[in-house]
């Protein structure tokens, strides 16, 4: 089992930079934590965009990983030739070639060979059997794309937030310490949470639904923010999940549905 995390913040330059200062000290805790699910490798990686309007978007992946699968250790991040990139927490049973190679790297390449010829992200994930949390950022169409297989057996939790002008989204495979009341909930979590979108009040933090892939199309937000770099309306006019459809008891399949109506 592998520990995988995203830090995004969109806004005006200044005050992305001034963000990831600020929760420098949280990112640098949630890693460790994140690093014990994964003793053989970790690392980080960092992508950074910027649009017409003077907004920005800066990306911190991190990836730790429990070498099961393949004759060597593979380091995650996983970041190929063209800047995309790959944070896997799962195992293949089927749906791609693995025989005795690493089922990431060899995801790794599915998706970098669909997307150079123009298929989706989503033709690859949905030929995959097996227990799998992922992230994984598209570099040519400046999307993210994130999400669990439909029966959630592998742990995505989500945080999103918006301060002084800055969107941030949080992703782990696991919560800080901190955020954990005394009964085992989540703070903030309880009968009355809404069981498939975030909440924006800071400190709760969620599982991604099982229910389908989300994309986070960053290309979008940065075209349609505003010249002080602000984002009216937050994440939710570039954020679609595609649910997971059963068209057989034993097959599961990937159909586009704009889920999401509120972030």
């Amino acid at each position: 089992m592998c520990g995988i995390a995203l830090d995004l913040l969109v806004g005006a330059p200044a005050a992305v930079c001034a963000a990831a200062a600020c929760h420098a000290d949280e990112w640098q805790a949630l890693a460790r934590e994140n690093a014990r699910r994964g003793p053989d490798a970790a690392g980080e990686h960092i992508v950074q965009l910027n649009g017409d309007g003077h907004p920005s978007v800066a990306l911190r992946f991190f990836g730790a990983t429990l070498h099961l699968r393949g004759d060597r250790v593979t380091q995650q991040p996983l970041v190929d030739q063209h800047g995309n990139v790959l944070c896997w927490n799962g195992e293949v049973f089927a749906g791609l070639e693995i025989g005795e190679n690493n089922d990431a790297v060899c995801l790794q390449h599915a998706l970098e060979h669909a997307v150079d010829a123009g298929h989706t992200v989503l033709s690859v994930l949905n030929a995959i059997r097996g227990p799998f949390a992922m992230i994984y950022y598209e570099a040519a169409r400046q999307r993210l794309w994130f999400g669990r297989d439909c029966l959630g057996r592998r742990s995505l939790l989500w945080k999103s937030t918006s301060d002084a002008g800055v969107l941030r989204l949080t992703l782990s495979s696991t919560v800080l310490p901190s955020l954990v009341a005394n009964d085992g909930l989540l703070v903030g979590e309880g009968e009355n949470e809404d069981p498939v979108l975030p909440t924006t009040a800071g400190t709760i933090t969620s599982e991604v639904p099982a229910s389908g892939i989300c994309c986070l199309d960053l290309g979008q937000l940065l075209r349609t923010a505003r010249s002080d770099g602000v984002i009216d309306g937050g994440l939710v006019h570039a954020l679609d999940v595609h649910t997971w459809s059963f068209d057989h008891a034993e097959a599961v399949d990937v159909a586009p549905s704009s889920l999401l109506k509120t972030f």
